[in-house]
């Protein structure tokens, strides 16, 4: 049992924003996404040439879809519901009733074990509540878990989340500025919520938590939308990714070492570079900090308590 590559993390267009400003933000023609980077990722996948978007997944296209309208309606994601409930109909061949009723969070069923096992999944899911064991066994042997990591620590949880939501953005840029368009819309406090309870599972004291998920959530949001912002801008330059990187290395290679050292040196690692990976080792910096500062500070209560 894999998540779908079709979930979006994100409260979407609302009606104040507009759809037509949404839908350009997520329509990238399709003669420049050969620019943009075909990845697949748990959590967001960007088309290939002949449209297919969910690959390397356990889950049909219904049963994707079905986890997808019940997580979008349950976030009020207004573009996503409207794009998906489409692509429920047409190309995962649900029921229009059925794909209206998972939008709007009504109960409904499902004649197939497994999609009624997603369904039942999802539902749970998006209303906050505990999977129940007999359901986890029964989706487990109907879906599948191959491939899943069993407990993962907070560490790898932390990681697992800001990469996912990294993908998100990378594959529809206006999430970003969803999220961040007010902070107190409900995926940006789930997602705070998320990485305050693994931070609390790695050790960080109640008094530094705030401070801690606070900086891991503006990282996040801030370098995922910087990477889909370059992005556009490579596809709307019709440059590859490969030329647009030799073409910068070429350009820091010219400046003055003496004047500008770091960049440099960094000039003859910027034709490999990855987004995805530096994203992550800033992510294991922040982390590494998190911890030293409080270790640092149990030490110095350690040492300042009254023997």
């Amino acid at each position: 049992m894999r998540p779908s590559g079709s979930g979006v993390v994100c409260r979407s267009a609302t009606s104040e924003c507009g759809f037509p400003l949404a839908k350009a933000a997520f329509n990238v023609p399709p003669n420049a996404r050969h620019a943009l980077r075909n990845r697949v990722s748990c959590w967001g996948v960007w088309p290939r040439p002949d449209g297919v978007c969910q690959r390397e997944c356990t889950l049909t296209k219904a049963e994707i879809e079905i986890a997808t309208s019940v997580i979008n309606g349950r976030w009020g994601a207004a573009y996503a519901n409207y794009e998906h409930e489409k692509i429920g109909e047409q190309q995962g061949h649900l029921a229009a009733g059925k794909v209206e009723r998972l939008i709007v969070g009504l109960p409904t069923s499902f004649g197939d074990p497994r999609q009624q096992a997603v369904y039942e999944i999802a539902a749970t899911l998006a209303a906050g509540r505990v999977v129940p064991l007999g359901l986890f066994r029964r989706a487990r042997d109907l879906l599948g878990d191959a491939g899943l990591a069993a407990d993962a620590g907070p560490r790898q949880a932390l990681r697992a989340i800001a990469l996912g939501l990294f993908d998100a953005i990378d594959a529809h840029p206006w999430v970003g500025t969803q999220l961040t368009r007010e902070p107190w819309r409900p995926a940006l406090l789930d997602l705070y919520e998320s990485i305050s309870g693994q931070l609390q599972a790695l050790g960080v004291p109640p008094r530094a938590l705030p401070d801690s998920a606070g900086v891991l959530v503006n990282y996040i949001l801030g370098v995922a939308g910087q990477n889909a912002a370059n992005a556009r801008a490579l596809a709307e330059s019709k440059m590859d990714r490969p030329a647009f990187l030799a073409a910068v290395a070429a350009q820091w290679a010219r400046l003055d070492p003496a004047r500008y050292p770091s960049l440099h040196k960094a000039g003859t690692q910027l034709r490999e570079h990855d987004d995805r990976e530096q994203f992550l080792v800033g992510i294991d910096l922040i982390l590494a900090g998190i911890e030293t500062v409080n270790c640092a500070g149990k030490d110095s209560s350690a040492r300042a308590a009254p023997s």
